[in-house]
């Protein structure tokens, strides 16, 4: 599968933060009331400022498969994020999760953050429920740093992966 990864538009952000997961994944949906128009309006406000430098994962016909944000945007409060490193937050359309293609986006987004940011280290914070993720962050060469009880949003407890470029 051939991915794409492009600046988000209004029209990517209203469709993504109305993706709902399945639980126990629904930790990841971002917004709790997809009727809620207010919350909505501010979400996509959110992602299309630039300093929060989210993009889409598109595929050849232009479809929207997921999106992936480098900063701190892909930090959770609670972590040590102390050390230099590009965070990267990704989340995939929920119907694509599951069926093997997390090694492509995951691919994807780090070779884009390298040819974009040029950092000398990646981190990412994964739910330590979130197996499947976890299996995918160590296959692309991260490693487990750290873990922590998130201080808010679900209390639950993460890993922050790192991995040297």
């Amino acid at each position: 599968m051939e991915l794409h990864i492009k600046p988000v538009s209004k029209n990517d952000a209203q469709e993504f933060i109305l993706w709902r997961y399945e639980p126990p994944y629904d930790v990841y949906n971002i917004i709790n009331d997809p009727t809620n128009s207010d919350k909505i309006r501010e979400h996509i406000h959110y992602f299309v400022d630039p300093t929060i430098n989210c993009h889409v994962i598109t595929d050849t016909n232009g479809d929207l498969l997921g999106f992936v944000t480098f900063g701190t945007d892909g930090q959770v409060p609670g972590g040590n994020y102390n050390a230099e490193a590009l965070d990267i937050g990704m989340g995939i359309r929920p119907d694509l999760t599951g069926q093997g293609q997390g090694h492509a986006f995951i691919t994807a987004a780090i070779n884009f953050a390298v040819k974009t940011y040029e950092p000398t280290m990646l981190r990412t914070t994964v739910a330590t429920f979130n197996t499947r993720a976890q299996r995918l962050c160590l296959r692309a060469g991260f490693t487990i740093v750290d873990e922590f009880v998130a201080t808010t949003w679900t209390k639950k407890p993460f890993y922050i992966l790192t991995k040297t470029v």
